[in-house]
């Protein structure tokens, strides 16, 4: 046993450890092998961490994609527990909403993709604006309130897929 507790202090005194195991679930993320990103970003979360670091913020942020990617949305509920640490971005705020649409959670969707609209620009194109107005409007006409859906739609500038759901409301 002190075997184990000598080796378990050891890694967590090399900070390149997390860093390798990013770059791993990183790699297998890209190839769309999300269950094994999963993994690789489980354990990298295991050891202590600097939320500052960007590479943490992505490890974060990714492995909740992942997550979704591989069927989880359940499972990703559990970035709820370090909300307060990285919720302070517009890519955060919407990655939880869209754990919460995946977890059928409408409500609590609604507001993480509002509270995204009033954030700076993230990292990812759209999270602050048109992707977060389009998922409103997907759960606004999913719950058949469609005057807000609309509205919605109209906020996303000619986005696409909103425009279709549109023509498609009209019809």
């Amino acid at each position: 046993m002190k075997a184990n507790d000598s080796l378990a202090a050891k890694f967590q005194e090399d900070t390149r450890i997390p860093y390798v195991l990013y770059q791993l679930a990183k790699s297998y993320y890209m190839a769309a092998e999300y269950t094994k990103a999963c993994a690789y970003f489980d354990c990298g979360l295991y050891f202590d961490l600097n939320p500052r670091l960007e590479y943490v913020i992505d490890m974060v942020e990714t492995y909740g994609y992942a997550l979704l990617n591989s069927g989880q949305a359940d499972h990703a509920l559990f970035l709820e527990n370090v909300y307060e640490e990285f919720g302070n971005t517009a890519d955060f705020k919407f990655l939880m909403g869209l754990i919460y649409m995946n977890n059928e959670m409408f409500d609590a969707a609604v507001e993480e993709f509002k509270k995204a609209l009033k954030m700076p620009e993230g990292h990812a194109r759209g999270v602050n604006s048109y992707l977060a107005c389009y998922n409103i409007g997907v759960i606004y006409e999913c719950l058949g309130q469609m005057t807000e859906a609309e509205q919605y739609y109209n906020r996303c500038g000619g986005y696409e897929p909103a425009e279709k759901r549109l023509e498609n409301m009209k019809k």
